[in-house]
């Protein structure tokens, strides 16, 4: 898409990324917090229309970048006839159009699509620096690695090594002015405007072949995995709908972006309380084949109160998880929910969650029977629970969340289903499973029983995305979908 375009076009140019970050996930949060700098800031070769084409297509809000990718790439090649009409920039007018003729177009597309797209894998062929066995052996190496100018090698055995800092730091500074040469400039710029003349040629022209490598729907998320990883999938997820991984919906509540994956579920053969004692369980592969936004928290008796007009809460406090609900009064706040104005006009349709739904958000990519603890240790610092709640609920979000990003999916109340079931621990057991199902009577309310609620993403989000990424795809309606999601 044209974030895309705009982040090649981006690192072309300059050699550097325009979002910094070591893992995706530093990059996801980077590129919805921060502004790269503009280029005609960091090298003054760049001409100025280029610069301002490239920030416009970085922008974090899709409102503010061009209409679509064809405005962006004529932007583009307006900004480069602009560059080539002043007297100092003729030459590289001459060389665009040579270059143009010249070069393989599309061989250097394909190099640069493969470099730049997609998140970076650590070379398998990198290699590993064994660590001298004694000091003197190791002050040796560090002698030997200085000489080389392997400041690499320097910082690994030693990571305060000045004369490492030193090197490492005039290598930094040597890699940045090659980038500021002028020659190297020109040429990164028309080759930032062949890229994106070939895309765009692709794009609208009937007999080419679409760019797969662009416009790829992005991968599931496969337990096991950790938070970075977590975070990662949510953001390419988010960039592929065009949707944020948060949203705030009209009465307050907080909703993330929960994208789809395959776990191992439990399926848990009751002998207690839920605790992670007297239980037995078994598990089988599951599949969530669509994103969905979930609650980060439990819904609160204020939230409740907004649509019911009373709370049937026993532990009284706003920010506390309402309780006392059976399951039909829980699917009847969904349905209130969804037809308030502000969201049946956004196309936003509320539910209870399905149980796989429940227990892949609640696991967060975690295979332990405690998740989003690993053990029972740990376990108080996700959940109230028998030791620690005063066998009474607690404001939601007290607690660190799990990978996702999701509140008390462990103790505090459990929590109804679609099918009739709770699912999770509460405040009044010991440690429990994150598998642990309770098949009690909807009609029953209790102390320990809430819900939380999750949001279907609409249709045509998810064809709209379809659209976008597969430029063959027959195309909607214009007067079908509703406004957004946000």
């Amino acid at each position: 898409d044209q974030f895309a375009l705009a982040v090649i076009a981006y690192e072309i140019i300059s050699g550097e990324r325009p979002f910094a970050g070591n893992t995706a996930a530093e990059c996801a949060v980077s590129m919805s917090t921060q502004t790269p700098q503009p280029l005609q800031q960091k090298y003054v070769g760049v001409p100025i229309p280029i610069s301002q084409a490239i920030q416009r297509g970085l922008s974090s809000d899709p409102q503010k970048r061009f209409e679509d990718c064809k405005t962006f790439s004529k932007s583009i090649l307006d900004g480069v006839a602009l560059a080539g009409e002043s007297e100092g920039n003729k030459q590289f007018a001459l060389s665009l159009r040579d270059i143009a003729d010249k070069v393989p177009i599309r061989k250097v597309v394909q190099s640069v699509l493969q470099r730049l797209t997609g998140v970076r894998k650590k070379s398998s062929a990198v290699p590993v620096v064994v660590i001298p066995v004694s000091d003197s052996d190791k002050a040796s190496a560090i002698t030997a690695a200085i000489a080389k100018g392997d400041w690499k090698t320097v910082l690994s055995l030693d990571a305060t090594n000045t004369e490492g800092l030193q090197l490492k730091a005039a290598a930094v500074k040597e890699q940045q002015e090659v980038w500021k040469h002028p020659a190297v400039i020109g040429v990164s710029v028309v080759a930032v405007s062949c890229v994106l003349v070939f895309l765009i040629s692709l794009m609208f022209s009937g007999d080419a072949e679409p760019v797969a490598t662009l416009y790829t729907r992005p991968p599931i998320a496969t337990a096991l995995f950790d938070t970075d990883a977590a975070k990662a999938h949510q953001a390419a997820w988010a960039n592929y709908l065009e949707i944020p991984i948060v949203m705030t919906n009209s009465i307050g509540m907080e909703f993330v972006l929960i994208p789809p994956g395959e776990f191992m579920m439990a399926t848990l053969v009751q002998e207690g309380l839920g605790g992670i004692e007297g239980s037995k369980q078994f598990t089988v592969p599951a599949k969530i084949s669509a994103p969905f936004y979930f609650a980060i928290h439990e819904v609160t008796q204020e939230q409740y109160k907004q649509l019911i007009n009373q709370s049937p809460s026993t532990f009284i406090g706003p920010d506390n998880p309402v309780n006392m609900v059976n399951w039909g009064e829980a699917d009847g706040f969904c349905e209130k929910l969804s037809d308030l104005p502000a969201e049946s006009g956004n196309g936003r349709r509320y539910r209870l969650p399905t149980e796989i739904e429940w227990e892949y958000a609640a696991r967060a990519g975690q295979r332990s029977d405690l998740a989003p603890a690993e053990t029972i240790g740990d376990y108080g610092q996700y959940a109230w629970f028998k030791a620690n709640a005063d066998d009474r609920t607690h404001p939601v979000g007290a607690k660190k969340p799990n990978q996702w990003g999701l509140f008390d999916t462990q103790g505090n109340v459990a929590e109804w289903c679609q099918e009739r079931t709770v699912r999770g621990s509460k405040y009044g057991t010991p440690p429990g499973r994150v598998s642990y199902r309770d098949p009690g009577r909807s009609s029953e309310r209790y102390p320990h029983k809430g819900f939380r609620v999750a949001l279907t993403i609409p249709d045509f989000i998810m064809q709209k995305a379809a659209q976008r990424n597969n430029p063959t795809a027959e195309r909607l309606d214009a007067t079908s979908p509703p406004p957004s999601l946000q």
